[in-house]
C-alpha cells in the first residue's frame, strides 16, 4: 500500500524561517520603493468539451475544445485505445483535431490538455465510434490453462467468429506485461513439445480482420518435472451435502513412477486417520450428521516422497428445514379488466408447497382454491378493490407467511387491443377481410382508417364495426388500415395492415423470417414466423441438427412453434415451410441457443511469495454463453468481498507489497443464465533472504 510523505517538524520549522526572512525582505524593500502589483495567474478553465463522434470508416472525425485562463493556455491533444493509458499526438495543438475513422481505433478515446504558467486542465474524454461493414472479430471459444508432464503436448485452442473471416495469431508472455507473437502460429489450434522452462508461460490468440481485431483471455501453461515427488494436478473440493445423500472427493496427481492414493480424514481438532479401502482417486461416503464438518484429504505417494492434497470440507445440511420466503409479493394497482399477478417464493427441506390466501380487512384470511403456484395471476374486477394476497408455504418443518400486497383497481381503463389486423394477400374483385377487437372501461367505439403511404390516414365512411369488408381493386394494392378505439379513458390506435392485391395464385411469400432464440435449459423456446400467398398456404415447421438434413416436427404447424428446451438442443436450427397449390417457400433457418449457468473447472490455488514477487491465481470457468469472470479479494478472512476494478481475465496478477498477507482471493463467473464462485485462495506472504 502506499503512503503519503509526511514534513518533519524540523523541516517545518526551517520552511516557516525561510517564509519568515522573505517576508522581512520584502518589508524592507517597500520602504524604499513601491513594487508594482502583478496580475494573477489563473488555471485554464475548459468552456467546449468534445463530444463523442460516429463517423463511417476512413472518414474524418472531428474533436473540438476550448478553454480560458490567464496567461492564455497552450493545447496538446492525447488520445488511448483503453480509457486508462494516454498518449500525446504529435503536431496536435490546435482546439479542433481532425482523426481518421479506421477500424482499430473503434472506441478510442481523445481529450485536450490545456496548460499555462498557472497549471493544466484536462477536458473530458470524447469516444470514437468507427461504423464499419462486416462483423467485428468476436471470441467465441477461449483457450483453457493447460498442466502437461515435461516434453508432453500442449495443446491450446481458440476460435472467434467476424465477417470477413477473421485471421488468428498467437502470442506468449512470459510475465502477461510483454507479448511476443509466434512466428507460424496462425491457425485455431497450437500445439507444441513443452519445456520445463516454459513453466508459468501465458498464452492468447489474437483475431483480426479488416474491421478490428479481438483477444483472447490468457491461458496459463503449467509444466510439471514428472520425475520427482508427486505432484496434485486436481484438488478435492469442499461439499454441501443434504443429510442422507453421497459426498463425492475427487483428486489427482502426476509422477514418476506413478504414485499410488490412499486418502485420510479427521474429525474438527482431531487428528488424520487413513480410511480403510480408500485407495482410488475419487472417495465417496454417505452424508450423516456425526460427518458434519469431518475434513478429508489424499496422499499420494512414490518412491521420490509424498504429497498431500489440501483438506476438503464435508457440510452436512439438516434433512429438513423451515420454509424461508426467498421473493415477496409486491402492491399491485392495474386497470378494471386487467390482469394482476403476485409472485412469492422460498426455499426449504424438503421443498415447500404454496397456498395463496387473500382477505378483505387484513386480520380474517381464506385460502383461494386452485391458487397453488407461486404466481397467483387473475382479471381484475371492482369488487377485488383494496383485497389483500399473502402465500403460505409448507413443509413437514413448518409454515411460513409471506409478506401481505395489497390490489388496487382503477375504476376507468384506456383501450387495449387484443387482436390487431393482420396483413391481407387478395385477388382483384374477391372480398378483402381486417379485423380488430379492443378492451377497456367503459366500453371502446372503433373507427376504420386508411392510408394510401402508411403517413397520412382518413376515416373510412361508416366503418365503426369491429370488422372492415370490402371489394379489393387492383387500385388499392398497398393500402394500409387499422382500427382507431376511443372512451373517456383515452384513445389507442391498432397496427396497420398492408393489403395487396394480386391478378390470380401466388406461391407462398415469406413476409416474417424467424429469429434466433436463446433458452434456459428446461425453459420454453418459441420461434415465430409468417407468410402470404394465394391460396393461404399451411405451415410445417423442420427441424435440423446439422443445417443439411431436415425433418418434420410432428404437430408443429402453426406460425407459432413453442416448447421446452433441453441442453442437448443447443445449436439445433428450425425453420418453417409453407405450401400452397402454387409451390413451397421455406424460412432461413434459425438458431436455438441454450443457455447454461457458469460451472466452475478450474479452481484458484493458494499462492506464497517475497516482497517485490508476482503472484498468480488462474481460474476457469464453462457455460453458455461463455461467462465473464470478475475478481474480488478479502481481507478479513472472507467476511467482506470487494471487487477488483480491471480483473475480468481468468489469470489474476496481484504484486506483494507486504500488506497482503492473509488476504483470499476468488473469482465470480456470470453469464445470462446464471453466476458461479471459485473457491477462496490465500496469499501468503514469506520473508525475503
Amino acid at each position: 500500500m502506499k503512503r503519503t510523505p509526511t514534513v518533519g517538524r524540523g523541516a517545518m520549522r526551517l520552511l516557516v524561517s525561510a517564509a519568515g526572512v522573505v517576508c522581512l525582505l520584502a518589508l524592507m524593500s517597500g520602504l524604499a520603493f513601491a513594487a508594482p502589483q502583478a496580475r494573477a495567474a489563473t488555471k485554464p478553465i475548459v468552456t467546449v468539451q468534445p463530444t463523442g463522434q460516429s463517423v463511417s470508416v476512413n472518414k474524418l472525425a472531428t474533436f473540438i475544445s476550448t478553454a480560458t485562463g490567464d496567461p492564455k493556455p497552450s493545447v496538446k491533444w492525447e488520445e488511448s485505445d483503453d480509457g486508462k493509458s494516454w498518449k500525446a499526438i504529435p503536431g496536435a495543438t490546435t482546439n479542433i483535431i481532425k482523426v481518421k475513422a479506421v477500424a482499430y481505433k473503434d472506441g478510442w478515446r481523445y481529450r485536450a490538455v490545456f496548460r499555462n504558467s498557472a497549471g493544466q486542465t484536462f477536458s473530458k474524454s470524447a469516444k470514437l465510434d468507427v461504423q464499419q461493414s462486416g462483423d467485428k472479430p468476436k471470441v467465441t471459444l477461449q483457450p483453457l490453462s493447460q498442466s502437461v508432464i515435461t516434453d508432453s503436448t500442449a495443446v491450446f485452442k481458440a476460435t472467434a467468429s467476424g465477417k470477413p473471416a477473421p485471421t488468428v495469431q498467437w502470442q506468449q508472455s512470459k510475465n502477461g506485461n510483454v507479448w511476443t507473437y509466434l512466428a507460424g502460429e496462425n491457425k485455431t489450434v497450437m500445439s507444441f513439445k513443452a519445456k520445463k522452462a516454459q513453466s508459468g508461460y501465458l498464452y492468447r490468440a489474437v483475431f483480426t480482420n479488416v474491421n478490428g481485431s479481438a483477444t483472447t483471455r490468457t491461458a496459463v501453461l503449467t509444466v510439471i518435472d514428472a520425475s520427482k515427488k508427486p505432484v496434485i494436478t486436481l484438488q478435492p473440493q469442499s461439499q454441501s451435502i443434504r443429510a442422507g445423500y453421497n459426498a463425492t472427493f475427487k483428486a489427482t496427481a502426476v509422477g514418476d513412477p506413478t504414485p499410488t492414493v490412499k486418502w485420510e480424514t479427521r474429525s474438527p481438532g482431531g487428528a488424520w486417520k487413513a480410511i480403510a479401502g480408500a485407495t482410488g482417486t475419487t472417495y465417496r461416503c454417505e452424508a450423516t450428521r456425526a460427518r458434519d464438518g469431518d475434513q478429508f484429504r489424499a496422499a499420494f505417494k512414490n518412491s521420490a516422497g509424498q504429497t498431500y492434497t489440501k483438506a476438503a470440507t464435508l457440510d452436512v445440511i439438516a434433512a429438513k428445514q423451515k420454509p424461508k420466503v426467498t421473493v415477496q409479493p409486491r402492491d399491485e394497482v392495474v386497470d378494471i379488466g386487467d390482469r394482476f399477478s403476485f409472485t412469492a417464493k422460498a426455499t426449504g427441506v424438503p421443498t415447500p408447497k404454496v397456498q395463496w390466501q387473500q382477505s378483505r380487512n387484513g386480520r380474517n384470511w381464506d385460502d383461494i382454491p386452485g391458487a397453488r403456484k407461486t404466481t397467483y395471476s387473475y382479471k381484475a374486477t371492482k369488487s377485488r378493490n383494496g383485497l389483500r394476497y399473502r402465500a403460505l408455504f409448507t413443509n413437514s418443518a413448518g409454515t411460513t407467511k409471506s409478506k401481505v400486497a395489497r390490489l388496487t383497481v382503477t375504476s376507468t381503463r384506456k383501450p387495449v387491443v387484443i387482436t390487431q389486423p393482420m396483413s391481407q394477400t387478395v385477388v382483384n374483385g374477391n372480398q378483402a377481410t381486417f379485423t380488430s377487437q379492443a378492451e377497456g372501461t367503459p366500453t371502446p367505439k372503433v373507427q376504420w382508417q386508411r392510408s394510401t403511404n402508411g403517413t397520412s390516414w382518413k376515416n373510412v365512411s361508416g366503418a365503426t364495426g369491429k370488422s372492415l369488408k370490402f371489394t379489393a381493386t387492383n387500385a388499392m394494392n398497398g393500402y394500409r388500415y387499422r382500427a382507431v378505439f376511443s372512451n373517456s379513458a383515452g384513445i389507442t390506435r391498432s397496427n396497420a395492415a398492408r393489403l395487396t392485391v394480386i391478378s390470380g395464385n401466388t406461391k407462398p411469400v415469406i413476409t416474417q423470417q424467424p429469429s434466433d432464440d436463446y433458452a434456459v435449459a428446461g425453459g420454453l423456446s418459441t420461434f415465430s414466423t409468417a407468410a402470404t400467398g394465394v391460396p393461404t398456404p399451411t405451415v410445417q415447421w423442420q427441424v435440423s441438427t446439422n443445417g443439411t438434413t431436415w425433418a418434420d416436427v410432428v404437430g408443429a404447424t402453426s406460425p407459432t412453434y413453442q416448447f421446452v428446451a433441453s441442453s442437448a438442443m443447443n445449436g439445433w436450427l428450425y425453420r418453417a415451410v409453407f405450401r400452397n397449390s402454387s409451390g413451397s417457400t421455406a424460412t432461413n433457418p434459425a438458431t436455438l441457443r441454450v443457455m447454461t449457468p457458469p460451472t466452475v473447472l478450474t479452481q484458484p490455488t493458494n499462492q506464497a511469495g517475497i516482497i517485490g514477487a508476482t503472484a498468480v491465481f488462474l481460474s476457469t470457468a464453462t457455460g453458455v454463453p461463455q461467462p465473464t469472470v470478475q475478481w474480488q479479494y478479502s481481507p478479513n478472512g472472507g467476511s467482506t468481498w470487494i471487487v477488483i476494478p480491471g480483473a475480468t481475465q481468468n489469470a489474476l496478477s496481484v504484486g506483494i507489497t507486504g500488506d497482503e498477507d492473509g488476504y483470499l482471493f476468488r473469482a465470480v463467473f456470470t453469464n445470462t443464465a446464471g453466476s458461479a464462485t471459485s473457491t477462496a485462495a490465500s496469499l501468503t506472504v514469506l520473508a525475503g533472504l
